[in-house]
């Protein structure tokens, strides 16, 4: 690939100012969805209880008819009691509400991951790739969940696209495990990664030094909170489960399930399906180190995170953030398609949850969302997606060496 011509990184530039001006104003002048107030009650709860309590209670919310309808414990890694104090500090500095400050370090957090999945495409081939990443600085799905929704996955990706960058450009596992260390004590949802990083690492040494860094990033990010109660914490941490019934083969068992024998598949696939998709993706993983293909690390991360969505029992709207970096592996039509789907799933979500426009507190609690066009419009994300893995597992199977992702005119070779 030639040298990129100033004129497309100009326009990518423009292109990501003008998303980060729109989640700004998003963030300033609306609340957010309900995750945003789950915060905002675990800060209070923090404040006036303590770690131990808020682990223990969490959050609590009520109905304006005093009816209790969320009582949800503290399940986020001990580092984000860190982030909560310095996004409260920062609040009573500025008078801005914390959730400002949450969803401002998300759309950072972009910026940031759009600027290293630049340099770790850099050397890819192919005359598209500017138009590729200017299709992720724009992408309504990152407007949203950063500018509006209220929770911490922008930031984790950040991270997560960080430590892939470290070992593209550098081969150096120490700054990636520590790079995947932090995501990982943003949200323990940066596990699904661990495997594709982790194998990809060359040498059992550089292995050691990779998990090392990643281990030691977690207990420092962690202390003093996990050593003051560690069964409980990670009891927490380690039971959260997301909503059943919304999202791809959770909803179908949902519409679907009328039999006796189909109900109780449905049930098991609810309570055992998070271990099945960590075992395929985890298997994905060992399937390309054992074959030692050279695929390039952004791809073999995308498969586990399209496989991910593809069979989750479990889903948030918020979740769709993961998989914004990897659309520059999709050729230009496939990832206009994507953007526009996920981002008209995303507007109708909020849209209902809102009571329509204008936006201020999106209560999903309170004002349900899934039916209608937005359980359709979630079907049809859910589908694409699917469809996105097969291409991408294509990708892998016939891509044996190189960096970076496919031409736009072959997408299908090297």
């Amino acid at each position: 690939m030639n040298p990129p011509k100033w004129n497309g990184r100009r326009t990518i530039v423009v292109l990501a100012a003008l998303a980060f001006a729109a989640k700004v104003v998003l963030a300033l002048y609306t609340f957010g969805c309900f995750d945003a107030l789950i915060w905002q009650r675990d800060l209070e709860a923090l404040r006036a209880h303590g770690v131990p309590a808020l682990y223990r209670g969490g959050a609590t919310y009520y109905s304006v008819e005093d009816r209790l309808l969320i009582s949800q414990p503290f399940i986020h890694p001990p580092f984000m009691i860190h982030v909560l104090h310095f996004w409260d500090s920062l609040s009573k500095l500025t008078r801005l509400p914390m959730q400002f400050w949450m969803r401002l370090c998300c759309a950072v957090a972009d910026v940031a991951s759009l600027l290293l999945l630049a340099g770790i495409l850099r050397r890819a081939r192919g005359d598209k790739i500017l138009e590729r990443l200017g299709l992720v600085a724009i992408s309504p799905t990152s407007i949203l969940i950063s500018g509006f929704h209220g929770n911490t996955d922008p930031i984790m990706m950040a991270f997560v696209v960080a430590a892939i960058y470290s070992l593209e450009r550098f081969r150096t596992p120490w700054v990636a495990g520590a790079a995947l260390g932090v995501a990982l004590n943003v949200k323990l949802a940066a596990l699904i990664f661990v495997p594709a990083i982790g194998l990809s690492v060359p040498g059992i040494r550089r292995k050691f030094e990779f998990t090392g860094a990643a281990a030691v990033t977690f207990l420092v990010g962690s202390v003093p909170y996990l050593f003051q109660e560690p069964g409980l914490i990670l009891s927490r941490m380690g039971g959260y489960r997301s909503f059943f019934g919304w999202w791809g083969l959770g909803r179908l068992c949902v519409t679907l399930a009328h039999d006796g024998g189909l109900r109780a598949a449905c049930a098991e696939y609810s309570t055992y399906g998070r271990y099945l998709v960590m075992l395929l993706i985890a298997a994905t993983a060992i399937g390309v180190a054992w074959r030692r293909k050279s695929l390039p690390l952004l791809l073999q991360c995308g498969l586990a995170a399209f496989t991910f969505f593809a069979i989750t029992p479990g889903f948030g709207v918020q979740y769709l953030a993961w998989l914004v970096p990897f659309t520059a592996l999709l050729p230009r039509g496939r990832a206009v398609i994507y953007h526009l789907v996920s981002g008209a799933f995303l507007f109708a979500y909020y849209n209902r949850g809102a009571q329509g426009l204008p936006w201020y507190f999106a209560n999903e609690v309170e004002h349900p969302v899934w039916y209608g066009h937005v359980v359709f419009l979630g079907l049809l994300c859910w589908l694409v997606i699917c469809a996105y893995l097969v291409f991408l597992a294509r990708q892998a199977s016939n891509q044996g060496a190189g960096v970076g992702s496919p031409t736009e005119d072959s997408p299908s070779r090297p």
